[in-house]
């Protein structure tokens, strides 16, 4: 399973995963249910991009829809935004889109300055993890 960062090639982060299952329970979930697994999936298996420890604490338990992120790094305090899907991340002209409505990138943006990434889970038809995508720091211009 490829783990990479997809605005920076060289800078590619290598996921973990030994021992670890690489298939999603997701047969017959609905979207929602779909993401909290992909959330889980990312908690056990990937290390935090920005100090490499994996320690996330999943913000969406205590507090359903918490605002523009779902995951936070106890040890450096870095946010996450996990989204989940079949189909890998396409290509933009200004890098790669996430599928996120533009409000809600600029308000979490605003609110984790220089603290926020993106986590892209892809997944094929039986439910295997093919691809896990992660942004670098997400700033404004």
């Amino acid at each position: 399973m490829p783990a990479h960062n997809p605005n920076n090639p060289n800078k590619s982060a290598k996921a973990k995963t030994k021992g670890i299952s690489k298939t999603l329970d997701i047969a017959g979930k609905s979207r929602k249910e779909v993401g909290d697994v992909g959330e889980r999936f990312v908690c056990n298996t990937i290390p935090c991009q920005t100090c490499g420890v994996r320690q996330w604490h999943n913000l969406n338990k205590n507090n359903p829809n918490f605002p523009g992120v779902d995951l936070k790094c106890l040890h450096c305090g870095t946010y996450a935004q996990v989204k989940t899907g079949k189909h890998p991340l396409t290509p933009h002209r200004t890098g790669w889109k996430i599928p996120t409505s533009p409000a809600t990138v600029r308000d979490a943006i605003q609110k984790y300055k220089r603290k926020m990434r993106y986590i892209h889970v892809a997944y094929d038809s039986k439910c295997r993890v093919t691809e896990v995508c992660v942004s670098e720091v997400i700033t404004r211009k």
